[in-house]
């Protein structure tokens, strides 16, 4: 039995990549149970893109931060923390933080996870 794993993403005027990141984490042979990506008060498209997805998708979920404040590393960390809190699932064996402008070959969780399975 392959165990489960839950992603949080931060992600701020991400629209030029956040399309692809959720592309390729649709496109894993292993996907998460669940996928909060929380928008730190984006202010381009950031939303309506991760909105469209999250409608067809129901592991992935939209949190967003509307107040304003710093940008700095401490949003960050906030923001990942802002997605942990909004968690729906609370079992699984696994946790990843997975940034907002990278791409994954398909069979990169479940490689991943093989290993750490051993």
């Amino acid at each position: 039995m392959k165990p489960s794993y839950v992603l949080v993403t931060a992600a701020y005027n991400e629209e030029r990549f956040i399309e692809g990141t959720l592309q390729s984490v649709i496109a894993q042979n292993w996907r998460p149970t669940e996928w909060n990506i929380v928008s730190d008060a984006s202010t381009d498209k950031t939303d309506e893109i991760i909105e469209r997805y999250a409608s067809r998708h129901d592991f992935i979920q939209l949190v967003r931060i509307t107040e304003g404040h710093a940008r700095n590393f401490a949003a960050q960390v906030s923001a990942i923390n802002t997605g942990i809190r909004h968690l729906k699932s609370t079992e699984f064996a696994y946790f990843g933080n997975l940034d907002a402008d990278i791409t994954l070959d398909p069979d990169y969780f479940s490689l991943l996870l093989e290993k750490f399975a051993g």
